[in-house]
């Protein structure tokens, strides 16, 4: 295991068994130690169904992805994903919001919300449940502010963020009301998801830079969105934040992609000096949160009833890309594989697995989220 990473595993069955019992039923978000013969189930119930799409479907599908998006967003609006309040408290300093106190409690503000999103989103019973994000709250970093660990900034100073991928600001607003000083730039594939988060009443343009883009291309340049007359006197990026963005883009566009991020920050990070006032390193972070090999939602591409006659959703043969209903890609990691995408990039940092346990209360049963979380450190 590379130096610096933490598994966190549960050994459900399978992501479709039931837990728990009559007496006893499935607790939510429940972690446990991780299990050989549920990796070994895993792998039978992933090399069933390996039809793939024929290259049509993929060139049509990569073609027209910012238009799948914009479809999305048209027919769920900011209905679809819950707030993000899990953020500030398990990145600590490095995105800005408290992080002082109780690492398990959510700061009053975000408690309401937070009840009331989750209460709507079990209305809904989506499967991009969020509801275990806003408990994954380790405090891993909290009361990490302060601590001299050159994220560009000290305790109480104004922080920069760039966000990419950011929807319709489920994370962006979550984080805005936790630090009265974070300052955000932040960008997206869709129009109307952009457009959405400009219409929010509490989008502020002095702490809001709101724009279209396309992550995967470099003309026009990135850097080019974050000069303007709203950011004058704006500070550096310090930290660039990628939450279920890869796996929503290419899986041969994803060394690239965020090579390109490595980049900018590198480059933001320059223009701040080699050290802090305080005479620590001038350092970055690089934040990512994606789906996991063996999540529910790559689990049900491969069970689904319809599945011996439906057009595939698998993409490719060799790599686990996926295409949803919708017609927006998936992509499911191994710590591995993003362990190899840092190292190609050339940044150094903590990945690690989360396996969880996510419940359907009306079924009691128990069923197995996964998601890979990277911290990376850039220097200038």
């Amino acid at each position: 295991m590379p130096r610096g990473t933490r598994t966190r595993r549960s050994n459900d069955k399978t992501n479709e068994d039931k837990a728990g019992s009559a007496d006893e039923p499935p607790k939510a978000h429940e972690r446990q130690a991780y299990d050989a013969e549920v990796e070994a189930q895993l792998s039978a119930v992933l090399a069933t169904n390996r039809r793939t799409a024929t290259p049509f479907v993929v060139d049509k599908t990569t073609r027209e992805a910012s238009r799948n998006w914009d479809r999305f967003y048209k027919l769920h609006a900011d209905r679809f994903f819950k707030d993000r309040h899990w953020t500030s408290r398990e990145f600590g300093s490095q995105i800005g919001g408290s992080s002082a106190g109780d690492p398990a409690s959510p700061p009053a503000s975000a408690t309401a919300s937070t009840a009331s999103t989750t209460a709507a989103g079990a209305k809904r019973g989506g499967e991009d449940d969020r509801e275990e994000e806003a408990r994954f709250v380790a405090g891993r970093e909290a009361g990490e502010s302060g601590d001299g660990d050159g994220d560009g900034d000290g305790d109480g100073e104004e922080k920069v963020l760039l966000e990419v991928g950011c929807g319709v600001g489920n994370m962006l607003f979550p984080l805005l009301e936790a630090d009265p000083k974070l300052k955000v730039h932040c960008c997206d594939f869709s129009q109307r998801a952009i457009e959405i988060v400009k219409a929010h009443p509490n989008y502020d343009a002095a702490r809001v830079n709101a724009f279209v883009y396309d992550l995967t291309s470099s003309d026009p340049p990135l850097s080019s969105f974050l000069s303007t007359p709203q950011t004058a006197g704006w500070k550096p990026i310090t930290t660039i934040s990628m939450i279920f963005v890869l796996s929503a883009i290419p899986p041969q566009l994803h060394a690239s992609t965020l090579a390109s991020m490595v980049t900018l920050l590198r480059h933001q990070l320059s223009l701040l000096g080699p050290t802090l006032p305080d005479g620590t390193p001038t350092r970055g972070h690089l934040i990512l949160r994606d789906y996991a090999h063996g999540d529910l939602s790559q689990v049900r591409y491969h069970t689904k009833k319809d599945a011996g006659w439906a057009e595939p959703s698998l993409l490719d043969a060799q790599r686990p890309w996926y295409k949803r209903g919708d017609n927006t890609f998936n992509y499911f990691f191994t710590r591995d594989e993003l362990d190899a995408l840092a190292r190609q990039v050339g940044i150094t940092g903590e990945v690690e697995s989360i396996y969880r346990t996510a419940v359907n209360r009306k079924r009691a049963e128990g069923r197995q989220r996964r998601f890979v979380q990277a911290k990376w450190t850039v220097e200038p």
